[in-house]
């Protein structure tokens, strides 16, 4: 398999060629998420890592504490509030070096990032994607209190249909969750992370996975 630079500078081009963040809703949602954040809602940002473990792309996730106020025990990104005179980027790198150890955000450079979206809690949030080059070991990751696991699920696995389901959820419809982690992943990050490897990823993917 080639080296992932291979595949960020192909998402990064993309980016670049698209000239926006990446759409993961349609235009009546996106709307709706625009208003709840011209009103004053919250907002919040988190990091989309796409990291080598063992030579293969994959995407960094953990498991929260018990600890924590919301979610609890559920699979998140690194990610949390925008704090006054930050942006999205520099608040997703923040939370992700807070949560995950200071040296955690070295040797990653952002690729793309996405529209925002909104949390159950009426946060609006905005999702970054950020690729590291070098192979990264998760038990060198030493994360502080909010996170009980950090994990790695590899893009191939994610792309794999057996390894995912659409399960309907009462509040809001058909909802993809992603299995073979230490717990499902499910709710706003299944939904951010299965954007990301739609709109993302897997148009680099075939020239990138030359196995």
């Amino acid at each position: 398999m080639r080296a992932i630079g291979a595949l960020a500078q192909c998402m990064a081009a993309r980016a670049s060629a698209r000239g926006e963040p990446v759409a993961l809703l349609d235009s009546a949602a996106q709307a709706k998420v625009l208003r709840r954040a011209e009103n004053g809602a919250r907002r919040a940002a988190v990091l989309v890592p796409i990291v080598s473990v063992g030579g293969e792309a994959s995407v960094v996730l953990s498991v929260r504490s018990g600890k924590v106020s919301t979610h609890r025990h559920q699979v998140s990104f690194p990610g949390g509030h925008i704090e006054s005179g930050e942006t999205a980027i520099e608040a997703a790198f923040r939370e992700a070096a807070e949560e995950f150890g200071g040296n955690f955000r070295e040797g990653f450079a952002r690729v793309d990032s996405c529209t925002d979206v909104l949390a159950v809690t009426g946060t609006v949030v905005t999702p970054i994607v950020a690729v590291r080059d070098d192979d990264l070991a998760l038990d060198a990751i030493h994360p502080n209190e909010e996170v009980d696991t950090i994990f790695a699920l590899s893009i191939a696995h994610l792309l794999d249909e057996q390894n995912r389901e659409l399960k309907r959820f009462d509040h809001r419809g058909e909802m993809p969750v992603f299995h073979g982690g230490p717990a499902p992943v499910w709710g706003l990050t299944a939904f951010i992370l299965d954007g990301v490897l739609n709109h993302v990823v897997r148009p680099c993917w075939d020239d990138y996975d030359d196995r």
